[in-house]
Parts: structure tokens; C-alpha cells; sequence
């Protein structure tokens, strides 16, 4: 789903820089590579957040308080 997105915002960024470009076969690697290099992409970044892990620690911590509080510690 990523290269998806990667390759619809390479589209957009072509047109909206002007330039004069065949759109890429969906599995074309070296035509998607050279449509990069001729806008200027230089690398993909991508980025994901765990937040289960996070929710799962917070959900932890409220735990371990609600007992503190039941036995008065």
C-alpha cells in the first residue's frame, strides 16, 4: 500500500512541477527510478508509530494503580 502512495504522490509531484513525463507501467522499477530522479527525489522515508505498545504500557500503569489504591498502598 506504501509504494502506492509513494507513486501517486511522484505522479502529483510531476504535474505540479510542470514536467513532461509518460506515467510508468505499475511494475516498471527502472521507469518509476528515472520519473524520481527527474523530479528530484532523493529517498522515502517511511515512518510507522506503535501505539499498541504504548496503550498497552498506559493500560499497565492504570492497572498497577487501581490495585495500589483498592489494597492502600
Amino acid at each position: 500500500m506504501v509504494s502506492w502512495f509513494v507513486k501517486q504522490g511522484l505522479l502529483n509531484l510531476a504535474r505540479d512541477m510542470g514536467l513532461k513525463f509518460d506515467e510508468p507501467g505499475q511494475d516498471d522499477r527502472e521507469e518509476w527510478a528515472k520519473l524520481m530522479k527527474k523530479v528530484g527525489v532523493k529517498g522515502v522515508h517511511i515512518a510507522e508509530r506503535d501505539t499498541a505498545h504504548h496503550s498497552s504500557e498506559a493500560a499497565q500503569r492504570l492497572l498497577e494503580h487501581l490495585v495500589r489504591r483498592r489494597l492502600h498502598l
